[in-house]
């Protein structure tokens, strides 16, 4: 058969995808892809032009040119049926709010796409030369975009092939003996509008370079704190336009980087647009919490891990300021009984959406006491949850409203899970339990629970 008749072929079993979609829904569109992916038939014929860089079509030119712009994402799925689908889905993600059920629901349907797609849509913008780079890529917006680069890989292949690579999050890891100012140069971040900064090997580098690159201004960025940061801040391009900061520190002991009073006051007129704020195992001075009432931001998100949640935390919980935010991720590994009483009733507390709690002392009381109004997700980290905990969770019904539960790295325990499933979900949709020791008769528990047949997602490792 000509080429003619090949594409033709595609053509007519393109418009068969289109009506069993209408015929038998998701399900069924889903299975003719596979099948049709299974016998090497690719349904657009343009996904079998030649991709190398002077016959790319112009909206995959477009997603290696600007990896990070939805314009030419919303472009590349309309020129391509099969991915639109895929595509469409983590674009409207990006929208959803966090308290709407299908922000859910969407989030897992995109993460299927990706892992089914990925071979497909990582031949389609990347460059054949950067093939095994394209392969090892994590999805940003549903593309692999997201990549983790260091100098021996940007030196292996040509600046030329580079400068095609779709990478919107940069993550870079530094060695000792990098030079900070050819990795700045490269085009592989030139395009990136985030950027994550790794230097366990050479924690006193300087950033500044980096932060200065040429191209797309950032828009979230990670790095470890150090003394000398905000200098290397201010050499941001466009630091009004960054919306994301995560600080961190490689130092433990007397060399650790302790966040001060007057840092925030700095970060704050330096970066008047932050709406989301972490700071990852860096001890931040009880000046600087409180200092965060003053910041200005109307952070949506914030991230801390603390030794313990004691009262300037709570203080600053419990201050106007921290009214904004929706989704918190909270780490200790103690809650202290004055802090546990403030939180109980704090007006952040009160408004959040979205909790990650590290599991911790003191845990218990809090989760028997909390008055959550608006919380519709809830994530505990382990490794280890008192029994006392599942039983004032399951106890509290301000817990109603979960959308979605998540035990990550939690041990939970047949016992435990006799106690869950005693508790009134009636909105619950994902319940996600990765790591445990639940036997048979535990998970049959959870099954059981008046709430299991509404469920979406029943994500429990079974062991065999």
């Amino acid at each position: 058969m000509g080429r003619g008749g090949v594409v033709q072929l595609r053509l007519q079993l393109a418009e068969w995808r289109i009506v069993i979609d209408e015929k038998f829904g998701e399900d069924g569109q889903l299975a003719f892809d596979q099948v049709c992916e299974a016998a090497g038939v690719v349904l657009d014929p343009s996904l079998d032009e030649p991709t190398d860089d002077d016959s790319v079509v112009d909206e995959v030119a477009a997603v290696r040119a600007a990896p990070a712009n939805r314009a030419a994402i919303r472009a590349l799925a309309a020129k391509y049926p099969r991915f639109a689908e895929h595509l469409t889905r983590a674009l409207e993600l990006e929208t959803l709010r966090l308290d709407d059920p299908r922000s859910y629901t969407l989030a897992r349907q995109v993460t299927a796409g990706a892992n089914e797609r990925r071979a497909a849509l990582t031949e389609l913008v990347w460059p054949r030369e950067l093939a095994k780079v394209g392969e090892n890529a994590s999805f940003v917006r549903g593309l692999p975009v997201a990549c983790e680069l260091d100098a021996n890989m940007l030196q292996t292949y040509r600046d030329a092939a580079w400068a095609q690579a779709p990478i919107a999050r940069a993550i870079l890891r530094l060695g000792p003996r990098d030079d900070v100012d050819e990795l700045a140069a490269s085009p592989a971040i030139a395009r990136a509008n985030e950027l994550e900064l790794f230097a366990g090997h050479a924690p006193d580098a300087d950033f500044a370079p980096l932060l200065a690159r040429p191209g797309v201004a950032l828009e979230r960025l990670r790095m470890p704190w150090q003394p000398t940061s905000i200098r290397q801040l201010r050499a941001l391009p466009a630091p009004a336009q960054l919306r994301s900061l995560s600080l961190g520190d490689a130092f433990e002991g007397e060399r650790a980087n302790l966040l001060r009073e007057g840092d925030l006051d700095e970060l704050s007129a330096l970066l008047p647009g932050l709406t989301a704020f972490a700071l990852t195992n860096l001890k931040p001075h009880a000046d600087a919490l409180r200092a965060l009432e003053h910041t200005g931001w109307a952070l949506d998100h914030f991230a801390i891990e603390l030794p313990a949640i004691n009262a300037p935390f709570a203080e600053l919980a419990t201050s106007p300021a921290m009214r904004s935010v929706r989704r918190l991720e909270l780490r200790a590994k103690q809650l202290t009984g004055v802090a546990a009483t403030a939180l109980a009733t704090s007006p952040m507390f009160a408004e959040l959406l979205v909790l990650e709690l590290g599991t911790c002392a003191g845990l218990a009381a809090w989760l028997r006491s909390c008055t959550f109004a608006n919380l519709v997700a809830l994530t505990l980290r382990g490794p280890e949850l008192a029994f006392e905990a599942y039983e004032a969770f399951a106890a509290n019904r301000v817990f109603e409203r979960l959308i979605s539960l998540s035990f990550a790295s939690v041990n939970v325990t047949d016992k435990a899970a006799t106690v869950l499933a005693s508790a009134r979900l009636p909105a619950l949709r994902h319940l996600t339990i990765p790591w445990h020791q639940l036997t048979a008769a535990g998970i049959q528990a959870l099954r059981d629970a008046p709430w299991a047949a509404q469920l979406e997602t029943f994500s429990v490792l079974e062991r065999t």
